[in-house]
């Protein structure tokens, strides 16, 4: 995970030089730790453009092996020899031209600018096997002398541009941030004041006490309270290893503090080279910091504190408004009979949560649309179901995931053809076209799965706006639970973050093992993702274009639970009061213009317009009912078919329809 990437640039007519390059190489490559990598470790099937961009993007160092062929190849100069240089003009990689042959690399418009190795000066004789082994270890030398002594991730981690770091405040401005930078050289702190402090991380991983501590957590959940502090101790340690961050950060915190209201945000940002440090499970991070009989705490029990985490490069502020939350539950079971069932439980467990049993929650759910669960068996059924379907907002996707050679994959399967389709991201994410890609993917994976398809989420998120992946083992009802709470607070217009933070804590506080439902999902995202969707139902058109239906206000009263649908045309209520459970005077709300409100309410239940506002005629004005004596409530309906108290309209009146309304 720490070792420097060296990222091999040749043309395809110099394999054979390239491999005898590397195999001279290779020894002082081995006792630096150091990893090289060429295309020709590109596996069969995988999408060759991107497996380049994805390391040249990663290493620290390009050598790039010169010769005529590679200067007349047009993808070595645009795509490798541009991007490198670019780096190396920015400080964030070095750049080493190794001259193979007597080509014209002079008139070249940057390669010139750079010191060279110059290893054709060293073969008097072309063809000369015995020369080109020599001048090649020369060249190696020079290459491995130039890394060692540039030290190019160190040397790039200088610190963060204003330009960025203003960007960050920006994103969150009320945020204390930590921004990993430069393959996990650096660690900084960035505070409302203007003040950036920063400090190096240290060069090794996490000790192997506390790796077998994460492969457990992840594939077994078999947690102890102890072995959650040794993790949680250890993550603090990765990133602050000095006691100059670590007072650091005790100060930033301290000064943060979050008000009773507002909770404390605090983002984790890891630009590309540092993703895989992003994977691990922050959630059980341990802050050393006392509150009254406590040495500290886990960082995902804090009532007032959020975690988020930030992929690649800033991002904007992403908000999605919408009617209605569209979420699908998709799933694919394989074969295996013990894990289909696990997988088909899980998807009829979220789908059962469409009807919410909290009241205050059926509010909401009125505004979210959930297909499902459907099943997929192949990749061609699941692509041409997104095509002609909506665009959904979120897919949550149940099913199996595995990790071969270091690349994540999840699977479409065929239980009776006993056939499965492993998809890599780029491949699930490109099972959606242009237009329709969702702003959320909700990984969802059996227990032997959780931990590939969370490193298959880190990929995911280059791609779509925010990921989510359950990270460690989970029954079905509590992962109906998490999804549940998460889609009710994304419905109330919470931030992506905040949402699963809340969803968390209320899975943990209904599960006997709390410390596992605190870590229940990993959450990535380029920029903070907000779904805006808590908005009422949009009204059902007759077939008559004048005439729209919207709900009686009593639609959402627990007791009544009325189901008539009001007429309205022309911005008013055909019916002065409510046919079946006689809820009025009713009138159009002019405010939001969404919804029926009861004028007896003294305000629109949508919006809150108080209806003293409204325009409505004297007439309807006069039926509102006075209180009998001072402080007397107002007469309601106890159920269906009762009457309100009502001054001038008898009964039989208020329920004449009229003239020319559609029955």
């Amino acid at each position: 995970m720490d070792d420097l990437l060296i990222f091999i640039s040749y043309a395809e007519e110099d394999a054979p030089v390239k491999d005898a390059f590397i195999k001279e190489f290779s020894p002082a490559a081995q006792s630096n730790h150091w990893r090289l990598w060429q295309d020709g470790e590109i596996k069969p099937g995988a999408f060759w453009d991107n497996e380049i961009k994805a390391n040249l993007e990663k290493a620290e160092v390009v050598v790039l092996l010169v010769s005529s062929d590679f200067l007349n190849s047009e993808y070595k100069n645009i795509v490798e020899l541009k991007h490198a240089l670019e780096k190396q003009q920015q400080g964030l990689a070095l750049v080493i031209p190794v001259i193979l042959d007597d080509c014209l690399w002079e008139d070249h418009d940057m390669l010139p600018k750079i010191q060279a190795v110059k290893a054709n000066e060293r073969i008097k004789e072309k063809g000369n096997k015995d020369e080109m082994k020599a001048a090649l270890q020369w060249a190696a030398r020079q290459v491995r002398d130039s890394v060692k002594t540039s030290q190019p991730a160190q040397s790039a981690a200088a610190g963060l541009k204003p330009e960025e770091i203003n960007e960050l405040r920006q994103l969150d401005p009320d945020a204390l941030i930590i921004a990993v930078r430069q393959k996990q050289q650096r660690c900084l702190l960035l505070s409302k004041s203007g003040t950036v402090s920063q400090h190096p991380l240290p060069s090794r991983g996490l000790p192997q006490k506390v790796l077998s501590i994460l492969q457990r957590l992840l594939l077994k959940g078999d947690l102890e309270e102890e072995d959650c502090r040794v993790l949680g101790e250890a993550l603090f340690y990765r990133l602050f290893a000095d006691p100059a961050a670590q007072q650091a950060f005790v100060k930033a915190y301290k000064a943060r503090m979050p008000a009773d209201v507002k909770p404390l945000k605090i983002v984790l940002h890891f630009d590309d080279q540092s993703s895989d440090l992003a994977g691990l499970p922050w959630e059980y991070l341990w802050l050393p910091l006392p509150e009254g009989q406590e040495e500290g705490f886990f960082i995902g029990e804090k009532e007032n504190i959020v975690l988020s985490r930030r992929l690649s490069s800033v991002g904007k502020e992403k908000k999605v408004e919408a009617d209605k939350l569209r979420i699908l539950v998709a799933y694919s079971k394989p074969a295996v009979q013990e894990v289909a069932q696990r997988i088909d439980d899980d998807a009829q467990s979220v789908f059962g949560r469409s009807k919410p049993p909290k009241e205050e929650d059926k509010k909401l759910w009125v505004n979210i649309e959930v297909s499902g669960p459907q099943e997929f068996r192949s990749q061609k059924d699941f692509e041409a179901f997104i095509k002609k379907e909506h665009p959904f907002h979120i897919v949550h996707f149940i099913g199996k995931g595995k990790t071969e050679k270091e690349v994540s994959h999840i699977a479409f399967c065929d239980a009776h053809a006993k056939k499965e389709e492993w998809l890599t991201p780029d491949e699930f994410v490109q099972c959606f076209p242009d237009g329709q890609k969702p702003n959320l993917i909700f990984l969802h994976a059996p227990p032997d799965s959780c931990s590939s398809l969370r490193d298959m989420a880190l990929h995911l998120v280059a791609s779509v706006d925010g990921v989510l992946a359950i990270q460690t083992p989970v029954k079905s009802e509590e992962a109906a639970d998490f999804s549940e709470k998460l889609y009710t607070a994304l419905a109330k217009g919470e931030d992506l973050d905040e949402a699963v933070t809340h969803a968390a804590r209320y899975t943990a506080a209904k599960s006997a093992n709390r410390l596992r439902m605190y870590g229940i999902s990993a959450s990535f995202s380029r920029a903070t993702l907000k779904l805006e969707v808590a908005k009422p139902a949009a009204a059902a058109a007759t077939n008559e274009d004048s005439f729209v239906f919207w709900e009686c206000p009593n639609h959402s009263d627990p007791l009544i639970q009325c189901k008539q649908l009001l007429p309205v045309k022309g911005g008013r209520c055909a019916w002065t009061f409510c046919k079946k459970c006689d809820a009025g005077p009713l009138w159009f709300c002019p405010n939001c213009q969404k919804a029926v409100a009861n004028l007896s309410e003294k305000r629109c239940l949508n919006c809150g317009y108080e209806t003293a506002q409204m325009v409505v005629p004297d007439e309807v004005r006069q039926l509102v009912p006075s209180p009998k004596t001072e402080g007397a409530p107002i007469a309601k309906p106890t159920g269906p078919s009762t009457m309100t108290d009502r001054t001038t309209h008898s009964p039989q009146e208020s329920r004449r329809a009229e003239p020319g309304l559609p029955r």
